[in-house]
């Protein structure tokens, strides 16, 4: 097929009905860029209710004999079968020709390889095969110091910071604009946290100054924290592995990083909760708008009923189970989006599981500790308790 830039992405999903998928899609660059393509390509590709049966956990580690077997199986219904190669790094020749046979071959009808990864060299025989055979999508970003790249940088970062507050109508003074991207850099993961977090500061409040950029993002004595727990949420394992190991660099405690998963994961279980005995409230991908007319109103009868019980001295019942903690309800709207990344069962497990790490932790000498947490990670991220 041909090479796109990322930017020309909806084009190609318009014209989807009409002309089908690509048989194999690689997407290469900068990481929230990708994921973003990723995301939408399945969203077009499958319909919601296909999720769980035409789409499998995305396939990490570079296990790319895994990914070629899954991708020749056969789907049990009807429609594409999709099958991811998450974070893929492309640099093992005996591996690159495994996987450039089979994209030569070609997979049975209807299944489909995305192939995720932030390098691609395009002097190798993989990448010309799939230039040939599928579709690229790059989303690279330039790095080098021309105006030309500043300014290309400096768009991205406009865009992300629209994107992020146009649909909740909150509006940024000129002066915090700047000071957010100084604070920022390019790293268009940071700017979201940051984003994120100064929004839950200003509560009700619909425009962001300067002032409250330098409250929220000087306090950064937090962040690879808040970091971890975010990581852990979005179950991407990469990240919060990479995160984990620059909190104890920094001699963060081991106990201290584990208070910090089992209280993510409580406010995870406690928005699920609210979803699942609440039907109708919540629907999966909603967007903020439809959040504050829709599922609001509930959250807030629910938090009085919680409080109500608190008053009373209900046993079992504790400020942990309130889903509104702020001003601001932003914060609890992402809670719910990521919510959707766990089941109830899985939760449960994993409560379990922190629980044992607990124990474990407390009994097993210090040089141990980051082993003991990684494998909890890693299970919490790839479903594998």
């Amino acid at each position: 097929m041909s090479e796109i830039n990322y930017r020309d992405l909806d084009r190609h999903l318009e014209g989807l009905p009409k002309n089908g998928p690509a048989l194999v899609y690689l997407l290469y660059g900068e990481e929230s860029l990708y994921k973003n393509a990723l995301k939408a390509l399945i969203a077009a590709l499958l319909p919601e209710n296909q999720h769980s049966t035409n789409f499998l956990e995305p396939i990490e580690n570079n296990n790319i004999p895994q990914a070629i077997e899954c991708v020749n199986t056969y789907a049990f219904l009807c429609g594409y079968k999709i099958v991811v190669l998450a974070d893929a790094r492309l640099d093992a020749p005996n591996i690159l020709d495994e996987l450039q046979v089979a994209v030569e071959k070609g997979f049975p009808e209807n299944n489909l390889l995305i192939i995720t990864t932030e390098l691609a060299d395009k002097r190798r025989k993989l990448y010309k095969t799939i230039l040939k055979k599928g579709l690229i999508i790059d989303c690279s970003v330039p790095k080098g110091n021309r105006r030309e790249d500043q300014n290309v940088r400096m768009g991205l970062l406009q865009e992300k910071i629209n994107a992020i507050l146009k649909p909740i109508k909150i509006e940024i003074d000129p002066d915090a604009r700047q000071a957010l991207l100084e604070m920022t850099g390019f790293d268009l993961r940071t700017l979201s946290n940051n984003l994120e977090k100064v929004i839950s500061y200003i509560g009700e409040r619909h425009t962001i100054t300067r002032q409250d950029i330098n409250a929220v993002l000087k306090r950064s004595k937090e962040e690879p924290l808040y970091a971890l727990s975010g990581a852990i949420a979005e179950r991407d394992a990469s990240k919060a592995l990479s995160t984990l190991s620059l909190l104890l660099q920094a001699n963060y405690f081991s106990l201290q990083i584990l208070a910090v998963i089992i209280n993510q994961i409580r406010k995870i279980m406690v928005a699920k909760s609210f979803v699942l005995n609440s039907p109708g409230a919540w629907k999966a991908g909603m967007s903020y708008n439809h959040f504050q007319k829709q599922t609001l109103a509930a959250v807030r009868a629910h938090d009085k009923e919680i409080s109500q019980q608190i008053k009373t001295k209900a046993k079992k019942v504790t400020s942990d189970l309130i889903l509104i903690k702020g001003a601001s309800p932003y914060p609890l709207y992402q809670l719910l989006l990521r919510s959707e990344n766990f089941t109830m069962p899985e939760l449960i497990k994993i409560i379990e599981a922190l629980s044992a790490v607990d124990v474990k932790l407390k009994s097993s000498p210090p040089r141990t500790a980051q082993i003991i947490i990684e494998s909890l990670i890693l299970d919490i991220c790839q479903g594998t308790l």
